[in-house]
C-alpha cells in the first residue's frame, strides 16, 4: 500500500500507525521511520519495524529528555524548514562526541537522520523522524526530495487524525454531561480545551482560568493543583507514569470536593489525540437523584416510594419526608418498611448507602 494511503487509513484507524510508518520505512529504503509528539518534551511516539530497540533506549533510558536533536528540528520548523538533516542542525564534532550521538544513537547502530513537520496544533508538534543506520550512509538530495514531494498529503492525514482524536474526547465530555459529571478536558501541556456546563459552574467561584490554565487563588492550594496536572499530563511511557491521587479542594462555604484525574491517552503510540486526560469533579454538595424507571425495574418500587427514595437520597429525615409528601409519619415507616424488604436492607442507612449507588447528579 502507498504510503499516502497508509496514513489517511491509520488516520481513521489509529490501530494502524504502527503499520503506516512501517510502510513508510519500505518505501523510503531506510531503517526506522517514527511519528513522535512534542509538548515540553516528547510525549509520545509510534515506530516502524526495525525501531523497536531504538524507541525502547530513547523511553527507558530517558534519552527524550535530552533530545537536541528535537529541539534544534523544533526551531527550524518555526523558521519555515520542513524537513531537516542531522548535518544541518549539527556540526561535525556535535556529530560525533554530543551524549545523544556517542552514548545513544551510535551505540544502536544509528547516527543519520532526517526530521519532517507533520503539525503543529496548539504549540504540540507532531514530527516525522526517519532515521538510518550509520553504515548506510546519510541521506541523499534525491531521497530527501522524495520525502518531501510526499509531506503534504502525510500533512492532510495528520491533521485529520488530530481532529478526529480530538471530537472523540470531546464525545466522552458529552457524555459525562448526559450524566450530571462536571468535567474539563486538558491537552499535553495541561491547557484547558473544553469546559462542560457542568464545569462551568465551578469557573470564577472556586477555579479561575487564566491563559486557558486551572487556578486557584490560595497559593499553597494552587500549587497542589499544578502539580495535579502536571502529573496528570505526564508522558505515559511504560514505567514512567505514575498514578495521580484524587485532589481535594477545599472551600470557605462549602464542603471540599475532588477532582480525578482520567487518562483519554492509554497508549503512547496513540500519537494524535490532542487531549490527554479528562479531570472529573466530584462534588458532595450535589443533589443526587434516582430515575423512577431504574427503581421500579431493580425493585418494583411503587411511585410513592420512589418520592421517598429521591427525599432519602436529598438528606432528608422521616419527620421531613412525611411533611414534604404530606402524609403521615407512620405512612413514611410503612412505605420505608416496603422497601426494606424489596431492597433486602434492614436499617435506613443500609438503603440509603444502596441507592446512592444507582442515583446521578442533578
Amino acid at each position: 500500500m502507498p504510503i499516502k494511503e497508509s496514513f489517511y487509513e491509520a488516520a481513521v484507524i489509529p490501530e494502524l500507525w504502527g503499520k503506516a510508518v512501517s510502510t513508510a520505512r519500505e518505501v523510503w529504503n531506510t531503517d526506522a521511520v517514527g511519528i513522535v509528539r512534542f509538548s515540553n518534551v516528547c510525549s509520545g511516539l509510534v515506530a516502524s519495524r526495525g525501531a523497536e530497540d531504538l524507541a525502547a533506549r530513547y523511553v527507558l533510558e530517558g534519552w527524550y529528555k535530552a533530545d537536541v536533536g528535537a529541539e534544534r528540528s523544533i526551531r527550524a520548523f518555526r523558521k519555515g524548514k520542513d524537513l531537516v538533516t542531522e548535518s544541518e542542525l549539527f556540526q561535525p564534532d556535535e556529530l560525533l562526541h554530543l551524549p545523544y550521538f556517542s552514548d545513544f544513537l551510535h551505540k544502536s547502530g544509528f547516527g543519520h537522520f532526517a526530521t519532517g513537520l507533520l503539525c503543529e496544533i496548539d504549540g504540540i508538534i507532531m514530527s516525522l523522524a526517519i532515521n538510518r543506520r550509520r553504515e548506510n550512509g546519510p541521506f541523499t538530495e534525491s531521497e530527501l526530495a522524495q520525502i518531501r514531494a510526499q509531506l503534504p498529503e502525510l500533512r492532510k492525514a495528520c491533521e485529520l487524525a488530530s481532529f478526529n482524536r480530538l471530537a472523540a474526547a470531546n464525545g466522552v465530555i458529552g457524555n459525562l454531561e448526559q450524566l450530571g459529571a462536571g468535567a474539563f478536558l486538558v491537552d499535553w501541556l495541561g491547557r484547558v480545551i473544553r469546559v462542560n456546563k457542568k464545569a462551568e459552574n465551578y469557573i470564577d467561584t472556586t477555579f479561575q482560568l487564566v491563559m486557558s490554565r486551572l487556578h486557584l487563588k490560595e497559593k499553597d492550594a494552587n500549587k497542589a493543583l499544578q502539580n495535579f496536572v502536571a502529573g496528570s499530563v505526564q508522558p505515559i511511557f511504560s514505567g514512567i507514569s505514575k498514578p495521580v491521587p484524587p485532589l481535594v479542594i477545599h472551600r470557605p462555604d462549602k464542603r471540599p470536593f475532588t477532582l480525578t484525574s482520567y487518562p483519554i491517552v492509554l497508549q503512547a503510540s496513540d500519537v494524535f489525540q490532542g487531549a490527554r486526560a479528562i479531570l472529573l469533579i466530584k462534588d458532595p454538595e450535589e443533589q443526587r437523584t434516582i430515575s423512577q424507571h431504574v427503581v421500579k425495574d431493580a425493585f418494583r418500587f411503587t411511585p410513592t416510594e420512589h418520592r421517598v427514595a429521591s427525599l432519602l437520597l436529598a438528606g432528608l429525615n422521616t419527620e421531613e419526608i412525611s411533611e414534604k409528601l404530606v402524609v403521615s409519619k407512620e405512612a413514611i415507616r410503612f412505605h420505608l418498611k416496603s422497601m426494606f424488604a424489596k431492597t433486602d436492607t434492614n436499617q435506613q442507612a443500609q438503603l440509603v448507602s444502596l441507592l446512592t449507588r444507582y442515583s446521578e447528579t442533578v
